[in-house]
C-alpha cells in the first residue's frame, strides 16, 4: 500500500484506504420469534353490539398501527420484551351480521443474543408482527365466544456497521467449479473394440 501524500510533505503520510470499498449493513445482535397458531382470543360480550350471537367467524384480521413493546428484566443469554400488537378484525356472528372490532394481542417475546451481552446497549430494537385468521382445526372444543387467529411476531436488535466488499483479486480463480465432463465417443469408435 502506497502512502497518500496530498501536500507533498513526507512527514504527513497516511495509508490509502482500500480501493474495494464497502457498504453500511445492519448487524444482528439478538433475534427472536413468536409464532402462535391458533391464538384463541376470547370476545367479551360487553364489547359486542346487542344481539350478537355465537358462533363467531373471523372474516379478516390485520395489524393496525405499530407494535408496542416494553423491556422486561433481562434473562440469561437474551432480552425479554412484553409485546402488544393492535389488531383490527371483521367478525361475522351466528346471525350473519358483520361486526368490526379492535383488540390487542399481548405476549412475551425473548430475543436470543448473538453477541456478548454488554454490546446490546448499542443496538436499535426492531419488532414486526403479522396476523391472519386461523383456518385449521382447533385443538379443543370452542365455546363460540373464542375466535382463532394465527400470530407471528419477530424481533431484532440491530447495530449498523461497515461491511467490506470482497477483494476482486481473491475471487478470480480460473479453475472451473466442477471438472469438465468426458468427451462423448461413439461406441464403434472406441479404441477397445477393434
Amino acid at each position: 500500500m502506497k502512502p497518500c501524500n496530498p501536500c507533498g510533505d513526507a512527514a504527513l503520510s497516511f495509508p490509502c484506504p482500500p480501493s474495494s470499498g464497502g457498504c453500511l449493513a445492519m448487524r444482528i445482535l439478538a433475534c427472536g420469534q413468536l409464532h402462535r397458531r391458533p391464538e384463541c382470543v376470547f370476545l367479551c360480550p360487553d364489547s359486542l353490539p346487542c344481539g350478537a350471537r355465537p358462533p363467531f367467524t373471523v372474516l379478516s384480521a390485520v395489524t393496525c398501527g405499530a407494535d408496542q413493546w416494553e423491556a422486561l428484566p433481562a434473562c440469561r443469554g437474551g432480552v425479554r420484551l412484553l409485546l402488544k400488537t393492535p389488531v383490527s378484525l371483521r367478525v361475522r356472528d351466528g346471525c350473519g351480521t358483520v361486526i368490526p372490532m379492535d383488540l390487542t394481542l399481548q405476549a412475551e417475546l425473548t430475543l436470543r443474543c448473538r453477541c456478548p451481552e454488554n454490546e446490546l446497549w448499542r443496538g436499535q430494537y426492531f419488532v414486526q408482527s403479522a396476523v391472519r385468521p386461523w383456518r385449521g382445526r382447533l385443538p379443543r372444543q370452542n365455546n363460540g365466544w373464542e375466535i382463532p387467529l394465527e400470530w407471528l411476531a419477530q424481533g431484532f436488535v440491530l447495530s449498523p456497521g461497515v461491511q467490506p466488499f470482497p477483494d476482486p483479486c481473491r475471487c478470480a480463480d480460473p479453475r472451473p467449479l466442477y471438472p469438465p465432463a468426458p468427451c462423448d465417443q461413439r461406441f464403434d469408435e472406441s479404441p477397445f473394440y477393434d
